[in-house]
């Protein structure tokens, strides 16, 4: 099972994150949320809100669905008490290209998003074919890369990222 903590987990993309990966039973998701508000909102629709603390503590993989403007600020301060191994998700590719992400050699940094549906397709459904911006309704493809890590790490991150944002057409890999 992995561990999967999604920092802004109330948000619009957060909760997104929430709603598509809880249903894959061997994801044990933790939720995160860093502002009361977005704890009200997780209690809210049923979800237990995890800490700080103990997100960073047994997350394998952290997914930062955050605003971008907040990505360095929150990676400062949640890096250095992740997990040997563990695994940084943005959807940023800014962020980590700029170097806003703490230096630490035995995590990895993997980058994805995605590049919303294609405008002329052939979906069956009304809502797939309205479904501009990836609302999970029409097939899209994603773009990822591994910032630094092992080669092996990439394979984890996409198999998140394709289930994040499926249905998945294709799956590009890139360098930043």
């Amino acid at each position: 099972m992995t561990n999967v903590a999604i920092f802004g987990a109330a948000g619009n993309m957060g909760t997104r994150a929430c709603n598509r990966l809880k249903g894959y039973s061997d994801y044990n998701i933790l939720y995160v949320e860093l502002t009361p508000a977005g704890v009200e909102k997780l209690k809210a629709r049923g979800d237990t809100p995890t800490s700080v603390d103990d997100a960073c503590k047994s997350a394998d993989i952290i997914l930062l669905a955050i605003a971008d403007k907040y990505i360095p600020s929150v990676a400062k301060e949640i890096v250095p008490r992740m997990k040997s191994g563990a695994m940084l998700m943005t959807l940023d590719p800014a962020a980590a290209y700029a170097g806003a992400l703490p230096e630490r050699k035995d995590i990895s940094y993997f980058v994805t998003h995605p590049t919303h549906p294609p405008l002329y397709n052939d979906e069956t459904t009304e809502e797939a074919r309205k479904d501009y911006f990836g609302a999970g309704f029409a097939k899209q493809s994603i773009v990822s890369a591994l910032v630094q890590g092992p080669d092996e790490d990439f394979a984890r991150g996409e198999e998140l990222a394709k289930r994040y944002f499926s249905p998945i057409i294709r799956s590009h890999r890139l360098t930043l």
